[in-house]
């Protein structure tokens, strides 16, 4: 008997021989030149009431049968009738004559025909023989009350009842002169899944993975169930993402975004799905591109900062957490840990990045170290003070800041995480309550106002020529998000393992499974905070869109 596991993998060679036999179709079917082709029909007569020889007995009747042939071109071809005994016989290499032969009568349709009948239900067998040299096509048809032939449709059915699979049915499906659409349908009518249709649209008919996906999208199929059919191993294996996605566009008509999301529950990773889109063969579109730095200092250098080192904790696990984030969502992240967060670096790091970023582009920048003051010259001020970020070698002003900021392009979005005290109105509440210091909740990150003042005396020629040196007026073209840590007149508090804004953060994305805007980041990371309270700051060009994207999306 046939190896149904392997014709399940394989396609079969239907019409081989008895036991690969299937019903006439009544539709043209191809028959290449020397091939030999097995046909199977069940006969069983037919029952007729009062034909006994006892009154009102119902007894068999056999029925006449005629087998037609049509043969385009007719030339070389051949058919015969075979009993089920003549086949057994024939199985056991004996010489063996069948039943009848097709002939040709004029007075019947067909170039070849023949008449009989038999002894008694059973299955029987036609055999069609090419013997010419030109390939040619057949059309087989049976007449007769007592013989019941099931549709292509039947047939199909009842292979799967006995256990075959989409590839070998499909197979059947050709040879019984169905076409690659046709036999999508059968199949999906039938209940197989797409991987199974796609299986059989390859093996069976040999259709490229383009052809393939119309079919399947023309008999139902959803572009994702056909992406999946496409890159599964055991069908077209397409690993690349790129003629999954020119199906997707060319086939569904997908959107960029559409096809990015079917790319990714097919189970294309998110580089493989940016190639994709970016491609001039698959949608040729320019992606968002995003860049981002990550400073983090446990401490700064003593020698700028007249003897104090400003020791935290966890201000470069921060920073490392926070690239983790970015690089799981596409960012191209640089890091500047302590000694190597310095102004030069950080200043070129974001430089850098305005030369590269352009509409529609994305910087992300978060800072973990000790917030700082210096005097104000530029007038931008109500206190007459620039907050600063305390980088390694010396502050950052927010001036300077700003000036970086409003060297890019319009339209790049900007978002900015400062963990750090460095409002102008902290040292001022410092120096009017020092209870404000909470050391139970841990170090506050910001810098002492008498290790300011020393800071700032000891380098004060610096820091006035760069406060002088900043503009009156910023223009920033950018669209800009700050959050920040804590309010103006509250503290950002390191900890153990994260601080106390950059944890909560860390807890409410939860590796990426919060669903929301920044808004709703903004306000879930206040709810798990007690002790400080994180603002949201627009600057720039205000983009409403890019509040209300999911953070960290390029």
């Amino acid at each position: 008997m046939t190896n149904r596991t392997k014709i399940q993998a394989e396609p079969f060679a239907w019409l081989a021989g008895p036991d690969s036999a299937l019903p006439p179709s009544q539709n043209w079917v191809p028959l290449p030149a020397g091939e030999t082709h097995w046909y199977a029909f069940d006969y069983q007569g037919h029952l007729e009431a009062g034909r006994g020889k006892k009154k009102g007995e119902t007894v068999w009747i056999g029925s006449q049968i005629h087998v037609l042939l049509d043969a385009e071109p007719d030339s070389g071809a051949a058919f015969s009738i075979w009993t089920p005994a003549q086949v057994r016989s024939w199985a056991l290499g004996e010489e063996v004559e069948p039943v009848g032969r097709g002939t040709r009568n004029e007075l019947e349709p067909g170039d070849l025909f023949w008449s009989g009948n038999f002894a008694g239900p059973d299955r029987f067998f036609i055999v069609v023989e090419h013997r010419g040299s030109e390939p040619s096509r057949l059309k087989l048809s049976i007449r007769s009350k007592g013989v019941f032939v099931p549709t292509v449709r039947q047939t199909a059915q009842n292979l799967q009842d006995e256990g075959y699979g989409a590839v070998a049915i499909g197979e059947a499906l050709r040879v019984l002169g169905q076409d690659a659409q046709a036999a999508g349908q059968t199949l999906k009518d039938l209940a197989f899944p797409a991987i199974g249709v796609g299986q059989a649209l390859k093996d069976a008919f040999g259709l490229d993975a383009l052809a393939a996906a119309q079919v399947l999208k023309d008999v139902g199929f959803s572009a994702e169930e056909t992406a999946v059919a496409l890159r599964d191993p055991n069908g077209y294996d397409i690993q690349d993402a790129t003629l999954v996605a020119t199906a997707l566009k060319d086939v569904f008509g997908l959107d960029a975004t559409f096809a990015a999301q079917v790319l990714k529950n097919a189970g294309f990773s998110a580089e493989e799905t940016a190639i994709a889109l970016q491609d001039p063969n698959g949608y040729n579109i320019q992606l968002a591109k995003g860049i981002s730095v990550h400073i983090g200092l446990n401490s700064v250098d003593p020698q700028h900062y007249s003897g104090w080192s400003g020791p935290l904790n966890a201000c470069e696990a921060d920073a490392q957490d926070m690239q983790q984030i970015a690089e799981n969502s596409g960012f191209e992240t640089t890091i500047l840990l302590t000694n190597q967060a310095t102004r030069s670096a950080v200043k070129t790091a974001i430089e850098s990045a305005a030369t590269r970023l352009g509409a529609g582009d994305f910087l992300f920048v978060t800072y973990s170290g000790h917030g700082g003051q210096v005097p104000d010259y530029s007038g931008d001020e109500p206190d007459r003070q620039d907050e600063t970020w305390c980088l390694y070698d010396g502050q950052l002003l927010d001036d300077e800041l700003y000036v970086l900021w409003s060297k890019f392009a319009e339209d790049v979005r900007i978002l900015v995480l400062s963990d750090s005290c460095h409002s102008g109105t902290v040292t001022r509440a410092l120096r009017e309550n020092p209870q404000l210091v909470n050391l139970a909740l841990g170090t506050p990150r910001f810098m002492p106002a008498e290790e300011a003042l020393k800071t700032y005396r000891a380098n004060r020629q610096f820091y006035d020529e760069l406060s002088r040196s900043m503009p009156a007026e910023i223009n920033v073209q950018a669209s800009g998000l700050l959050i920040s840590g804590c309010q103006d007149d509250q503290l950002s508090y390191d900890g153990a393992f994260n601080g106390a804004f950059t944890g909560q953060l860390l807890s409410v994305w939860d590796g990426g499974a919060f669903e929301g805007d920044y808004v709703a980041f903004h306000q879930a990371i206040k709810a798990g905070l007690t002790d400080q309270t994180p603002n949201l700051f627009k600057y720039g060009v205000e983009d409403e869109s890019f509040t209300q994207e999911k953070p960290f999306q390029i």
